[in-house]
């Protein structure tokens, strides 16, 4: 369930059959075993000679190939002090879950952003001007595998402009004649903070 054995006569060219071996089952054989993991699970390959016994173990494991990280919300920005989760979605070999699905959290700049070991990012208190961090989750399987997903960082809003028609409003009242256009438009400052107002 997991190994596949090939036992030669001292020769890797001279194959005389082939054992499947049931998960945790063991074998014994003569010579030279080549071994092929095509499913997981594991066994014990005993090799005898003269009343001496040497056992190995093998397990054959699904590595991750792929892994994804998202929010659920797809929103991937955050103020001050805000945090937001990152789920890490594995796959192994063939679309079947992979053995190992423990992973590693990292963030390129811990001084803006930290990341727990369950994906959850959080922003720093106090964040002076824009900022993208890469956040990476990487599989501990040895594989190699990792994603990386960016996260934009906002200072927040100190002020809100209004201006009608080039000319800045705030609190003033604004006339205008009847059948006149009033175009309005805002501004947050600072400036890299994120630009999204709600007009009512």
């Amino acid at each position: 369930n997991g190994i596949t054995g090939n036992s030669a006569a001292g020769s890797p060219t001279g194959p005389v059959g082939f054992i499947n071996m049931a998960s945790g089952s063991s074998i014994t054989v003569a010579g030279r075993l080549f071994c092929w993991g095509y499913i997981t699970g594991s066994g014990t390959v005993t090799a005898k000679q003269d009343g001496l016994t040497a056992k190995v173990t093998f397990k054959v494991v699904n590595p991750v190939e792929a892994i994804t990280l998202s929010e659920k919300n797809g929103v991937y920005h955050l103020l001050p002090g805000k945090s937001l989760t990152l789920k890490a979605a594995l796959f192994g070999a063939d679309g079947k879950a992979p053995t190992e699905k423990k992973l590693i959290w990292t963030v390129d700049d811990p001084t803006v952003a930290t990341v727990s070991a369950s994906g959850v990012v959080k922003a720093a208190k106090t964040l002076t001007q824009k900022t993208v961090v890469k956040v990476t989750a990487t599989a501990i399987d040895g594989s190699g595998v990792s994603a990386t997903r960016e996260i934009t960082l906002y200072p927040m809003p100190t002020a809100i402009m209004v201006s009608a028609n080039g000319v800045v409003l705030n609190q003033c009242v604004r006339e205008f004649k009847v059948g006149d256009t009033l175009v309005l438009d805002t501004e947050i400052l600072p400036g890299d903070a994120m630009q999204d107002v709600s007009i009512s």
